[in-house]
């Protein structure tokens, strides 16, 4: 992880455009708009903080998020107050045949994904990258874990503070042989949330300014832990008086 980019990225080429009868929701974006990302719909089927921080991010700059809660998970309530500035919000129990085909048609009309369940516990239910690939293939794809999409630790859940322990962080930060939570404790699942939104805006750029093939699909791979490592190699943390 430490050799990995803050949020690692893979642009899957199209070999073949879309259909004349294929609705594309590139085509709704204006070249001008009122705000930065004006017209940009994202999903953030996202819980606790470094997600919903992507999403809000991106709504700072004008674009329309949507928060979907999953009704049969667990969340901060402070997240909703806090996280969820500026998006709106609904809740879908996935459970439910009809609320997973109403977030597949959301998928199709959307331009970003975001979400931070382990591999098994979202593809169950229909929203692996290969199925949302199929439902709208030129989507940009987050997929914010604690230890990457790949490796042998891939598959385990995690949040800010495994990202702390795992990355040697509290050991990094303490002034003596006992780990110590960071300054703010909790930095990696906003710094992973920020990135992100770093991120996606970065291939917006390249895909209008370079004329990118709107048809590519881009999978991005945000890690709490890679980032907790980036930020130790890249600066020093404030000490406290």
């Amino acid at each position: 992880m430490a050799e990995l980019t803050w949020v690692p990225a893979e642009r899957i080429e199209s070999t073949s455009g879309r259909s004349k009868d294929e609705h594309d929701p590139w085509t709704s974006l204006q070249p001008h708009p009122r705000q930065p990302l004006s017209g940009l719909k994202v999903l953030c089927v996202t819980h606790a903080i470094a997600g919903p921080s992507a999403g809000r991010t991106l709504a700072e700059h004008g674009a329309s998020v949507l928060q979907v809660m999953i009704t049969h998970g667990f969340e901060h309530h402070f997240v909703y107050t806090y996280a969820n500035l500026g998006c709106a919000s609904t809740r879908m129990k996935l459970h439910k045949r009809a609320d997973r085909q109403r977030l597949q048609t959301l998928v199709e009309d959307a331009h970003v994904w975001i979400d931070p369940y382990r591999p098994l516990s979202i593809d169950k239910f229909g929203f692996s990258d290969e199925d949302i690939r199929t439902l709208n293939h030129g989507m940009i794809n987050a997929r914010v874990r604690c230890y990457g999409t790949i490796g042998p630790w891939s598959s385990k859940s995690g949040s800010d503070m495994q990202g702390s322990a795992s990355s040697g962080m509290i050991g990094y930060v303490s002034d003596d042989d006992r780990p110590k939570w960071p300054p703010g404790m909790v930095i990696n699942d906003y710094t992973a949330g920020y990135s992100t939104a770093l991120a996606i805006q970065s291939i917006l750029l390249e895909r209008f300014r370079d004329d990118v093939n709107p048809s590519n699909e881009w999978r991005l791979s945000p890690i709490l832990t890679g980032t907790a490592m980036a930020s130790s190699s890249t600066s020093r943390l404030p000490k406290l008086s």
